[in-house]
């Protein structure tokens, strides 16, 4: 995952990049999501977890994180929206725009 990244947003200081951990359970369980906000010292409530599935949703809400829906993804807006989707988000981009909004 962090070659894959590096690769792709070589100029994007990314706080924390991981891939699937061995002995974290898959989502929809939270342990993952809120193992990445611990890493970054966040509180999970204070986080978006931004995903393009149902599962990703599902992982939100279970984690205590704001879930928001990735419309450009594998998923439809409304299927994103009956999962939980607190937000559609139509662009990458629209996530500095919500930082900028919420930084406290």
């Amino acid at each position: 995952t962090a070659q894959v990244v590096t690769q792709l947003f070589p100029s994007i200081p990314f706080a924390l990049v991981r891939g699937g951990l061995d002995g974290v359970p898959v989502k929809p369980h939270p342990a993952g999501a809120i193992e990445a906000a611990k890493a970054m010292s966040l509180e999970p409530e204070k986080c978006g977890f931004l995903g393009d599935s149902g599962v990703d949703m599902e992982t939100a809400l279970a984690a205590g994180m704001v879930p928001l829906g990735a419309a450009w993804g594998f998923r439809t807006r409304d299927e994103l929206k009956e999962a939980g989707a607190s937000m559609l988000l139509d662009g990458i981009h629209e996530i500095l725009g919500l930082i900028r909004q919420h930084k406290t």
